[in-house]
């Protein structure tokens, strides 16, 4: 009967140790700057040694469970950001991620000059205009 009570007890133990209960992080990655959502961005949870990528609107989902988090948001042409997310329940965030040098002179206003000998000026914000070279 003693052993049967230790396997019973033995057996409620590790089941309760080991199940934890999972929490849904998840949020949008925005750039800085512009407000545009951020496809593939690296999601990376430094305590799990795991991660995922934002998807084409900007979003992540990962599932942790409960706890304290160092987690890091890095992509091409922007800088690495570490923040420490406390998760005991169900967390969505949005991050900001600030562009590198490089990627705010590619992404900024560009200039082409036509046959005609005026000068195209296009900025991200789609708005064109011409002016006459000198």
């Amino acid at each position: 009967m003693k052993t049967q009570l230790l396997i019973v007890l033995l057996i409620l133990f590790t089941s309760t140790a080991f199940s934890q209960e999972m929490i849904n992080f998840g949020g949008t990655v925005k750039d800085s700057q512009t407000g545009n959502l951020l496809e593939d961005i690296n999601v990376y949870v430094t305590n799990k040694n795991t991660g995922t990528f934002t998807n084409y609107s900007g979003t992540f989902f990962i599932f942790l469970p409960g706890g304290i988090y160092d987690v890091t948001f890095s992509g091409s042409g922007y800088k690495p950001e570490k923040i420490t997310f406390d998760l005991r329940s169900d967390k969505i965030a949005e991050i900001q991620l600030t562009p590198t040098d490089a990627k705010k002179k590619t992404a900024g206003w560009l200039k082409k000059k036509t046959t005609t000998g005026s000068e195209i000026i296009a900025g991200n914000d789609n708005d064109m205009k011409s002016n006459k070279l000198k």
